[in-house]
């Protein structure tokens, strides 16, 4: 049977990260895990993150995702970073945020074991969509709402708790196989902070105009990421690729407005007008002219019953039987495909070619 997990003391945490309720991080007994490494979910720099099994007394084996990394040295910023994770995924409790079971450690390494994910994440299942040749098809419109109105209701929640992610994007949103998706990867997450500036952090396609000039921001910075995630959800377009979002010194970091609003109208027709005036409210340049988190939740809840009551009363996702993770393999196909194409077009060199050499 598996050790009960303990707690371990506010002492070992920073306390200037975060607030003091999110101090304590459960801790796993070792035994009680099992990573099964020939099921890589993803990799990272400092981290690769298995499927595994989590023992309990009381429910017995559970799958689990389990987040391998070496433990990192108490001054760099690597373990600050996982003190934070640890310490937002231990504190916060929504649908909408991948669920934390605890932590378990070796002598080298910290193992962050969390609810599994299995249908990817949104880039994933998006890319997967566009690769099937009928991306309405595989991901409609009333799921991808209601899959935006799910992220807004996760990050309201954070920031209810005051509490700012700083890297919301698409390969930041997991999905479970009935389509509901939460926000993941708590390292760069920090507590609002009116008082002094927050350092650059972020991805960069993702980044508001006031965390790339280095300026004081807030959960509104969020705010302006999770436009992007609404303008690649229902545009069928990258940021940052193709020239679509693409911002640049010289203009300041301001987006085509006009360019990203076309986008959706094209990518997503049937879609309420609002929908688009959203989008671009969220990605305002100045961040007093934002909405609020609070606010975008609301939205896209009037978005999505205007939406369902123009297609006859029908619910987000009635009737769509396909699940995200073959959705997302579809990707895979794809790549695969135009591989053997790329391979058949090049010519082989004939023996005489060869011989000639």
């Amino acid at each position: 049977a598996a050790a009960s997990p303990t707690r371990a003391g506010p002492g070992e945490m920073d306390p200037e990260r975060l607030p003091d309720e999110m101090s304590e991080v459960t801790v796993l007994s070792f035994d009680a895990i099992s990573i099964d490494e020939t099921k890589l979910l993803g990799k990272g720099a400092f981290s690769s993150v298995y499927e595994g099994t989590l023992t309990t007394a009381s429910a017995g084996p559970i799958p689990v995702a389990i987040k391998k990394m070496r433990i990192p040295a108490a001054v760099s910023k690597d373990h600050k970073y996982l003190q934070t994770e640890l310490r937002v995924l231990s504190g916060l409790t929504h649908r909408n945020l991948v669920k934390y079971f605890g932590l378990a450690k070796d002598d080298t390494h910290a193992f962050i074991v969390t609810e599994l994910m299995r249908g990817g994440d949104l880039r994933a299942v998006l890319e997967g969509a566009i690769a099937s040749g009928d991306p309405e098809a595989a991901f409609p419109t009333g799921l991808r709402l209601k899959v935006a109105q799910d992220i807004a209701a996760g990050i309201d929640y954070m920031h209810n708790n005051e509490i700012v992610h700083r890297d919301i994007k698409t390969e930041n949103v997991l999905m479970d196989e009935d389509w509901r998706p939460v926000l993941a990867d708590y390292g760069f997450a920090r507590k609002v902070s009116a008082k002094k500036n927050m350092t650059i952090v972020g991805t960069d396609e993702f980044m508001a105009p006031e965390v790339i000039w280095g300026e004081a921001y807030d959960e509104r910075a969020d705010v302006f990421s999770f436009g992007v995630v609404m303008a690649e959800l229902f545009s069928w377009k990258r940021a940052g690729e193709d020239g679509f979002m693409t911002r640049t010194p010289r203009g300041k970091f301001r987006l085509d407005r006009d360019q990203v609003s076309s986008a959706i109208r094209e990518g997503t027709p049937d879609a309420p007008e609002r929908l688009a005036e959203l989008i671009l409210e969220c990605l305002a340049y100045e961040p007093d002219d934002r909405v609020e988190s609070a606010d975008a939740l609301a939205t896209l809840g009037e978005v999505l019953e205007e939406w369902s009551e123009t297609h006859g009363g029908a619910e987000a996702g009635a009737g769509h039987s396909r699940r995200p993770s073959s959705v997302a393999r579809e990707r895979k196909a794809g790549d695969a495909s135009a591989e053997a194409a790329a391979a058949a077009s090049t010519p082989e060199a004939s023996p005489e070619a060869e011989e000639e050499g």
